[in-house]
């Protein structure tokens, strides 16, 4: 995922806030940065064994998890800390 500039992995060129998957089984990646400074966030590693679930901003291993983590959530518990809005400088 690039997270600002620009760059060009195994041959497509990405740009801020996009994700990009390029399966398994890979031993390395050709990268570029083309674009200024370049900030990339890079996920790899063997697969998990067991299935896992994806909803919203929870990543769980069953649907009890996820539920769960939405109460939390919504009950504001201190599990996921305090989140608060960025001021936007320009105004």
């Amino acid at each position: 995922m690039v997270l600002r500039g620009e760059a060009e992995i195994e041959g497509e060129r990405i740009g801020p806030d996009t994700v990009l998957y390029l399966g398994s089984a890979r031993s390395s990646r050709e990268v570029s940065c083309l674009v200024g400074p370049t900030q990339l966030f890079l996920i790899g590693g063997k697969p998990f064994e067991e299935e896992i679930l994806l909803w919203w901003n929870f990543v769980a291993r069953s649907l009890a998890e996820i539920e769960a983590a939405t109460l939390d959530w919504n009950s504001r518990a201190r599990r996921f800390g305090e989140v608060t809005r960025l001021s936007n400088e320009a105004g």
